[in-house]
This record gives C-alpha cells, sequence and structure tokens, in this order.
C-alpha cells in the first residue's frame, strides 16, 4: 500500500443508496413502508437505493426524522460519493495520479458501525492534493 499509512487505493466508489438499503434492512422496512413514513414517492427510494438517483438535501431531511440520523449524514455520503465518482473520472483521464480514502467507524443508535470515508488524491511526490472528510 505505498507510503500512504491508513490509506486505501479505490477503484469504486459507494452510492448512498447501499447505505440506504442496509438501514432498510436492519430496520426491517420496505420501500413502500420508507415512502409512507418518508413521502419520497417509492419509485424515487428504488432509484436512490439501486444508485440512479442522488439523495437529494429535502430527503436527506426527511430519512432524518425515520432513522433518526442527521440529515448531514445522507448529505455528507451524496457528496463523498460524486467528488470519488470524479476523482476517478479525472485518475482515468489521467489528470491525477490515485484517488485514496481512509474510513474512520462510529458508533451509532440505529446501527452499529457507520463507515465515514475521507478522500484525497496523491501526486508523484506522495504529496496530498485534497482531503475532505465527511462526519455523521
Amino acid at each position: 500500500m505505498s507510503n500512504n499509512k491508513g490509506w486505501e487505493k479505490v477503484n469504486y466508489a459507494v452510492h448512498p443508496g447501499e447505505i440506504l438499503k442496509e438501514y432498510l434492512e436492519d430496520a426491517n422496512m420496505t420501500q413502500k413502508e420508507l415512502s409512507e413514513k418518508t413521502g419520497i414517492h417509492k419509485t424515487i427510494i428504488n432509484e436512490i437505493i439501486n444508485g440512479k438517483r442522488s439523495i437529494s438535501i429535502p430527503n436527506a431531511f426527511k430519512l432524518e426524522k425515520v432513522f433518526d440520523i442527521e440529515a448531514r449524514f445522507w448529505i455528507n455520503l451524496q457528496s463523498i460519493y460524486d467528488e470519488v465518482n470524479e476523482r476517478l473520472e479525472m485518475e482515468k483521464k489521467n489528470q491525477i495520479k490515485e484517488v485514496w480514502v481512509i474510513s474512520y467507524e462510529s458508533n451509532n443508535s440505529i446501527t452499529p458501525i457507520n463507515r465515514i470515508t475521507c478522500t484525497t488524491s496523491w501526486n508523484e511526490k506522495n504529496e496530498p492534493l485534497f482531503c475532505q472528510q465527511g462526519a455523521s
């Protein structure tokens, strides 16, 4: 893993819909039930879970009420996903060298562990070019 101790090279981005799906499973809740509790149309929920739609800020606040998780958690997940995706595209075009992430685990009242990711890219001298940390 190079000189970047604690960092891991990634070649994919995890869509927030995958995390939402885990929360639904943990709560034994269907997409239809989530739709009824949030007022988010079931088609939109399905598209989010399948990675075809982003979690909007208004929908993050609706999810906050159901899962008792701050809206900024969902907003940060979406932001991190968008950033990692963009960086991976830049890497493909050779605009940056690599994309690395570091994950932090934090306890949460709904599920035991949430992974929050900090992303960055490194230049040829192994110096970070950018880092943005998400938090729940």
